[in-house]
C-alpha cells in the first residue's frame, strides 16, 4: 500500500509491517532539523548520540555524516547496506537490534551527548516509556538535548481510539480499524497530548525546552538533561 498519508504526501513505506510508515527517508521535519542543528554544535571528536526506535536508520546516518559516534536501536534488524556505508565512509554508526523495553544500562554508551527518538515512544506503555527514558537520561551528560516525538491524541490517529479518555498511565490500545489500515499501525499504542509528553519527560529527569504539535497533530519536543 503506497497511498498518500498526509498533507506532506508521505507514502506508507512499511517498517515491520505493524509499526507504521518510515517517514524519515521521505522528508526532514522540524524536529529532525533541530536535532541536526544541535549536532553541528557538538565536538565530532568525542560526541556520542543515540537514536531510539531508529527504523531504517536515515536520521542516524545524518548524524554520522556530521562526524558523531551514532548508536542506533530498533526492533528491526540492521538496515540493509549499513555495513557497506560504514566500510565506504568510515562513519561511526552502530546498530543494536532488540526490544527496547528490555534495554539495559550496559547496552548504552557510558556518556550520551544527544538523544533522538522520532515516532517510536507511543509503541510503549507509559510505564515502559518512563523506564526507558529514565535509563537513557542517567547516561546523558548535563544539559545534553533530547529530541522526542510521539503520535498525538489529537491527531487523525485519535479518531475512534477507544483509549482516548483513559489516563496515560493506563492508556494502551489499538487504533480504530480504519486508522490501522491507513497508517499500517497494528500494534497497541499510547497516544499523547502535549502536556502528557512534557509530564513524562519531566518525571524521567528531563527539563522541557520546547514542545509543539505538528500539522498532523503529533507531539514533538526538545528536552535536556538536568544538571
Amino acid at each position: 500500500m503506497t497511498g498518500r498519508l498526509n498533507a506532506h504526501g508521505d507514502a506508507l513505506r512499511p517498517t515491520t509491517g505493524a509499526h507504521g510508515a518510515d517517514i524519515a527517508s521521505q522528508r526532514i521535519d522540524p524536529l529532525d532539523r533541530c536535532a541536526l542543528q544541535q549536532a553541528l554544535a557538538l565536538d565530532p571528536r568525542r560526541a556520542v548520540c543515540v537514536d531510539l526506535g531508529c527504523g531504517l536508520g536515515t536520521q542516524g546516518l545524518r548524524f554520522a555524516a556530521l562526524g558523531l559516534d551514532c548508536r542506533l536501536y530498533d526492533l528491526l534488524p540492521e538496515p540493509p547496506g549499513l555495513a557497506a556505508v560504514r566500510a565506504q565512509t568510515g562513519w561511526t554508526v552502530h546498530h543494536r537490534s532488540g526490544d527496547l523495553r528490555r534495554l539495559r544500562a550496559e547496552d548504552l554508551p557510558a556518556v550520551i551527548d544527544l538523544v533522538y527518538s522520532q515516532r517510536f515512544l507511543h509503541y510503549l506503555r507509559h510505564a515502559e516509556a518512563l523506564a526507558l527514558m529514565r535509563l537513557v537520561a542517567a547516561r546523558m551528560s548535563p544539559g545534553a538535548p533530547c529530541f522526542v516525538s510521539a503520535s498525538g491524541l489529537d491527531s487523525e490517529l485519535g479518531q475512534g481510539y477507544a483509549e482516548r479518555e483513559t489516563p496515560p498511565a493506563q492508556r494502551f490500545g489499538l487504533l480504530a480499524p480504519a486508522m490501522q489500515a491507513k497508517h499500517g499501525i497494528r500494534e497497541p499504542v499510547c497516544l499523547y497530548g502535549r502536556d502528557e509528553l512534557e509530564a513524562l519527560m519531566d518525571e524521567a529527569g528531563l527539563a522541557c525546552r520546547a514542545t509543539w504539535r505538528s500539522g498532523f497533530g503529533n507531539v514533538k519536543g526538545v528536552f535536556e538533561r538536568r544538571p
